[in-house]
């Protein structure tokens, strides 16, 4: 291959043209090239042409070989690697995918505690116990159920609200 002449500087600051020498001068109007050349057809056939001679099956067969006389453990690594990283973001994208679709219902299913809420779902507080007043005037601290089914009333402020949870809090869970 030919060597590349540095750029010579004229006397007023502009660059001269460098030019490509051959080593040996070429006459002008010949050149080492044959005068016929092909041409692909379209840019599609160059493009498969380069595909196809970097990527063949040779190197297919061949990487595991190489991979094997190499130590092996490095492209075993990179496979598990990659396949857990790979689940890991189809069970994001497959989440917001979810609930993506959950929230095109007329009825929000976290709006409500529907069949998916356990006993602890609620959408108002819920009084576990209070203080009461039985009929002969005794003051007792009772489970409200008790209180409900007696009919009886609590007192003002002895109110103790159970631990419950939003709907919305429970869904998102």
């Amino acid at each position: 291959m030919g060597t590349l002449a540095p750029p010579a500087r004229l006397c007023c600051g502009r660059r001269k043209d460098f030019t490509l020498s051959q080593g040996k001068d070429a006459p002008a109007g010949q050149s080492e090239e044959p005068s016929e050349r092909g041409h692909w057809s379209r840019k599609t056939d160059y493009l498969l042409s380069m595909v196809s001679s970097a990527v063949g099956l040779g190197s297919i067969w061949r990487f595991p070989y190489l991979t094997y006389q190499n130590g092996g453990g490095v492209g075993i690594m990179m496979v598990i690697i990659t396949t857990l990283v790979t689940v890991y973001y189809n069970v994001i994208i497959a989440y917001a995918l979810y609930y993506l679709f959950a929230s095109f219902q007329s009825v929000l299913p976290w709006s409500d505690c529907f069949a998916w809420a356990d006993e602890n779902c609620s959408t108002t507080p819920v009084v576990s116990d209070c203080n009461t007043t039985l009929p002969n005037g005794i003051v007792i601290h009772t489970n409200y159920s008790y209180v409900t089914s007696n009919n009886l009333t609590c007192l003002n402020g002895s109110l103790t609200y159970k631990q419950v949870q939003l709907p919305s809090e429970q869904y998102w869970k």
